[in-house]
């Protein structure tokens, strides 16, 4: 996220158990569904600069942020996406669905 100038510090995401410098299989936080805005707002306290989605679980979640991203969006998504004006992103290859 060094790219868009997002520090670290406010990135949410699944985090795994690290086992000497490895990450393993076992989860230690997994945001999902309605838990993804609460999350978010517990961890990052304040205005959230970016989200990226790809259900309609991740609505509320996308709806928080300045910058909301629908990738390779399911197609409720696509849809709430569209109504919303939100920027979406098709991996090359994917394209979007008809």
């Amino acid at each position: 996220m060094k790219h868009f100038g997002i520090p670290e510090s406010r990135i949410l995401a699944a985090k795994v158990e690290i086992d000497g410098g490895i990450a393993t299989d076992r989860l230690i936080r997994v945001p999902s569904g309605p838990g993804k805005p609460e999350a978010l707002r517990e961890v990052v306290g304040k205005g959230i600069d970016a989200a990226f989605g790809n259900s309609r679980w991740d609505a509320e979640m996308l709806a928080m942020a300045k910058h909301p991203f629908a990738v390779n969006p399911n197609p409720d998504l696509e849809s709430i996406a569209r109504e919303q004006g939100w920027r979406i992103y098709f991996p090359e290859g994917t394209g979007p669905r008809s």
